[in-house]
């Protein structure tokens, strides 16, 4: 393979992980870092940001390893707590592998679970008609 085509091939990649990890980024959870190994087939890749709590970077490492673009396990490098602002935030480190889909046995994408369809409404209860009020000097019934 001539060195163009392969970097034509290779530049679809960083663009491939900057998709699924907007995809997998819960609410109050921003990026603040990433850096990537280069020439790697499968890269690794290194996050830092910012997460209103545990639970939060708990849920986006969970989304990572559920999109079938990051190998198992995704690695929570370090972890925290920032008080310099008003509200108190995580800082974080995570560290993965990613790869591209269909390579090397990989899943099929799942959709992560913040981004998932919300269940159906429940029907309306049935309800019956409102009667008008009666007339002004008329008793009510």
């Amino acid at each position: 393979m001539s060195l163009i085509e392969q970097l034509r091939k290779d530049r679809s990649g960083p663009v491939q992980i900057l998709d699924q990890l907007s995809h997998a980024l819960p609410p109050m959870l921003w990026l603040t870092d990433f850096k990537q190994s280069p020439g790697a087939a499968n890269p690794e890749v290194l996050i830092e940001g910012q997460a209103s709590g545990l639970t939060t970077l708990s849920d986006f490492v969970a989304n990572l390893e559920s999109s079938g673009y990051f190998k198992k396990s995704v690695e929570i490098v370090g972890t925290q707590v920032d008080t310099t602002g008003r509200v108190e935030l995580i800082r974080f480190s995570i560290k993965a592998q990613f790869q591209k889909a269909g390579s090397n046995g990989a899943p099929a994408p799942a959709v992560p679970a913040s981004a998932s369809a919300p269940a159906p409404l429940p029907a309306a209860p049935a309800t019956t008609p409102v009667q008008p009020p009666p007339p002004w000097g008329q008793p009510i019934i």
